[in-house]
């Protein structure tokens, strides 16, 4: 019976890798169900509970992927097991992270990267090092987070990690991207889709970072064939976040194409999705961008409506550098 649950978790991870996150949630909630009374390995349990976690905050359900993580964080501290310990705060850090908290999220990889340290694996560290970058630039911090990944790529590469090297390079893209150095962006976004393997949803959102910087530099076509390529990967897996982040980039090119009720309906339907995650940062985002549209089409008014809400969440937040985007924007307004 032991062989049938390492089976399930092997399953469940391989669903993760491949984008298939209900399925991945229905292998181990089999797996929950079947050890219920057992006597099984508990290293197992603390797997199991960690795979659950990040299906759950891979479709935004965070409440059930926090119980998780702490169910986890319990057994494996029971366990005096510190390297499960430092995997179990990245995930935690990562969910806080996903949800919108980077402050929660920061306390919580920084405890992890202790712990990764305290057992000397540097693969564990350069992976929370990767999710603090996240959680940095979502505080504002741009180098900050560029200085993360920078050292977390040669712990990478020494480990020997594709995908998790592929989330440092899309990382990484994203800070450049927010910089308004689309080439470079662009360049790194790249290299994220060749490093990442099998790994269908980190090339899904590395679609969306290179769609985002083809429609900057006015490549709408190529924008376009990178969604539609990331869209329906997004979908089938149920990335509500990635998918929301798509719509919104699709928003953008269809407004820099002056199609103007697509790009108001596109950009509509993403910032409802962020509203219902609860995810303020990102919905800052859309209400930028749907200032711009209004900005582009001529609309000073609603442009400035927009913009100023926009405005009032990143301010809330402590989102620096998207505050000082937002506020170029309203110059002149």
């Amino acid at each position: 019976m032991t062989r049938k649950f390492e089976l399930a978790i092997d399953n469940a991870a391989d669903h993760l890798r491949h984008g298939r996150y209900t399925d991945a949630e229905r292998e181990v909630d089999w797996f929950f169900e079947c050890v219920e009374g057992t006597d099984v390995n508990k290293g197992l349990l603390v797997k199991a509970h960690l795979l659950a976690a990040r299906a759950l905050a891979y479709r935004s359900e965070h409440t059930d992927a926090v119980k998780h993580c702490m169910e986890a964080l319990r057994i494996s501290e029971e366990l005096k097991d510190v390297p499960a310990q430092a995997d179990t705060m990245r995930w935690l850090g990562y969910v806080h992270w996903r949800k919108g908290d980077p402050n929660m999220a920061m306390e919580c990889l920084e405890e992890g990267i202790k712990r990764a340290r305290e057992v000397g694996d540097g693969r564990l560290e350069g992976i929370i090092r990767v999710e603090m970058s996240n959680a940095t630039e979502a505080l504002g911090d741009q180098q900050g987070a560029i200085d993360h990944v920078k050292a977390a790529i040669p712990l990478l590469e020494g480990a020997d990690d594709p995908m998790e090297l592929a989330r440092a390079y899309n990382n990484l893209a994203d800070s450049y991207l927010h910089m308004g150095e689309w080439k470079k962006a662009a360049e790194l976004f790249k290299k994220s889709m060749d490093t990442s393997a099998e790994d269908v949803d980190m090339k899904a959102w590395a679609s969306i970072g290179l769609g985002e910087c083809f429609g900057e530099l006015g490549k709408l076509k190529d924008a376009r064939r990178e969604l539609d390529v990331a869209i329906p990967v997004l979908k089938r897996s149920g990335d509500k976040l990635g998918l929301a982040y798509a719509f919104r980039v699709l928003g953008v090119v269809h407004a820099k194409a002056a199609r103007w009720a697509d790009a108001k309906e596109t950009l509509e339907h993403s910032r409802a999705i962020m509203m219902n995650l609860g995810v303020p940062q990102s919905e800052g985002q859309v209400l930028r961008d749907l200032g711009r549209m209004y900005l582009w089409k001529g609309e000073k008014g609603l442009a400035k409506e927009h913009l100023k809400a926009a405005q009032g969440i990143f301010k809330d937040i402590g989102a620096r550098h998207e505050l000082e985007v937002v506020e170029g924007h309203l110059k002149g307004l």
